[in-house]
């Protein structure tokens, strides 16, 4: 087996990343990238002319990246919400790919996308940029080579709150026993999770109502894990009323 010595790898190194800084500037204005950067969280919802895709993210949802060079290879890649400015590392590279998860809270506004940015650096000597917190901490010690910029991705998260929301029509039960009514949100995967009416110390469905013309709403937040990761979500009200019958309201929310 040949080995490679430093001084060799190091100059490897320095002439992939002259090579992807001259493609980058061949490419300019034509949304090149030496690297992927992938979202597991269903396909994206806007990815027009080729450009930065956009995907929708549900709050609290620990998505999956996977950031791959297309020329070169990386020591290290951090993670920046530029919407947050919110750091994160992307693990070590197995195979050439760094893969790693995230999860996203909802900012002050709420429509407010969340830029996403990933940068692969080649590593000279010590580390000079490194996550800690959700802040980056950057420098390089005092004769140790700066470390080499290699790629850069970028994708755009939409994060939002699913809310299932379930009419009911004037006359359509008895008067509502809450307290034994039932909303079961149905996953395509076949599972479900049954949610009783919101206490006081415990979360769960809310009811508006009556209105004057005596209809209600039942409303209910649910969390990332309890809907599908894309499309629609089925909820089903299971309504009681005092006479001890059970009527069976579905609907269907968004969950993008």
């Amino acid at each position: 087996m040949t080995s490679i010595s430093p001084s060799r790898s190091a100059t490897i190194r320095l002439l992939a990343a002259i090579a992807w800084h001259a493609l980058t500037m061949v490419a300019a204005g034509c949304n090149f990238s030496n690297a992927s950067l992938q979202v597991e969280s269903g396909p994206p919802v806007d990815s027009r002319g080729g450009g930065v895709a956009t995907y929708s993210v549900h709050v609290g949802e620990r998505v999956k990246f996977t950031f791959a060079l297309h020329l070169g290879a990386a020591d290290y890649a951090v993670f920046h919400d530029e919407t947050t400015d919110t750091w994160d590392d992307c693990g070590p590279p197995i195979q050439g790919r760094f893969e790693w998860t995230h999860a996203f809270d909802l900012t002050s506004d709420d429509e407010a996308p969340h830029r996403i940015a990933v940068t692969a650096y080649s590593q000279n000597g010590r580390r000079d940029a490194m996550p800690f917190g959700g802040k980056l901490i950057e420098g390089n010690s005092p004769g140790d080579a700066a470390d080499f910029k290699l790629a850069r991705a970028s994708t755009v998260a939409r994060v939002y709150q699913s809310i299932a929301d379930i009419p009911i029509s004037p006359g359509a039960v008895g008067r509502p026993d809450w307290h034994r009514t039932r909303l079961v949100i149905h996953r395509d995967d076949g599972s479900a999770t049954r949610v009783p009416q919101a206490a006081a110390q415990s979360p769960g469905f809310t009811v508006n109502g009556p209105d004057k013309q005596g209809a209600f709403t039942v409303r209910y937040r649910p969390g990332c894990d309890e809907v599908n990761r894309s499309g629609q979500t089925d909820a089903e009200l299971l309504l009681a009323d005092e006479s001890g019958r059970v009527t069976s309201i579905r609907a269907r929310f968004p969950t993008p």
